[in-house]
């Protein structure tokens, strides 16, 4: 199924009522900067940072010595030491 397919719930519904009850439309935006004909991930925001600092390293950067650090360390390290890479896509 594509992300712009819509599609029915519950579709033997339909021929009980007057039209679809409920329709899902799934969309997903991706969080990417073009750079030069490349693409990058974009940068996790502050608060993520400030709140969740091992999940947001992890997610972004994945296991290794930053997110060691910012588990230890917390958001005094995301906030004031960590600069996240640029990854490619």
């Amino acid at each position: 199924m594509s992300d712009m397919q819509m599609t029915t719930i519950a579709p033997g519904v339909e021929n009980e009522t007057a039209g679809p009850v409920c329709e899902a439309t799934m969309v997903q935006q991706p969080s990417v900067i073009v750079m030069g004909g490349q693409q990058f991930k974009k940068d996790p925001p502050c608060y993520r940072k400030c709140l969740c600092p091992c999940h947001t390293v992890f997610f972004h950067e994945g296991c290794g010595g930053s997110c060691i650090a910012a588990c230890f360390l917390g958001s005094c390290y995301t906030m004031l030491c960590w600069t996240p890479q640029q990854i490619p896509l």
